[in-house]
């Protein structure tokens, strides 16, 4: 299917190879986060929400907050999934997520210490 688009220098959506998809990023949107934005690239959106929690640092890391994190797969994404629990993908993906920005080092956890 690529192949034929590929071989006239073109996406499927008639993109020149070398163009990029439209990309914006609107910051809030989740009254009751700490923080979110919706994240468009193409027609492909992507809406993220932070929320914040005090609790007890672990006794592998007595001094280090801890990053957890969900995905949500709804119907908006995807007529495979539906209300209720999460499927599989859901998990797995999070976890994949949590080891990209735990190896990122986006931030330090011992930053998250609230007193020790």
């Amino acid at each position: 299917y690529h192949k034929g688009f590929l071989s006239h220098g073109v996406h499927a959506d008639s993109r020149s190879i070398r163009a990029a998809r439209p990309t914006s990023l609107a910051p809030g949107g989740i009254g009751t986060a700490a923080g979110s934005a919706l994240a468009r690239i193409g027609r492909t959106a992507v809406l993220t929400g932070i929320k914040c929690e005090v609790g007890i640092p672990g006794d592998m890391a007595p001094r280090a907050g801890r990053l957890e994190v969900g995905v949500h797969l709804t119907p908006l994404c995807s007529s495979r999934f539906s209300l209720g629990p999460s499927p599989p993908e859901a998990f797995a993906l999070a976890e994949f997520l949590r080891r990209v920005v735990a190896g990122a080092k986006l931030f330090d956890p011992d930053a998250l210490c609230i007193a020790e």
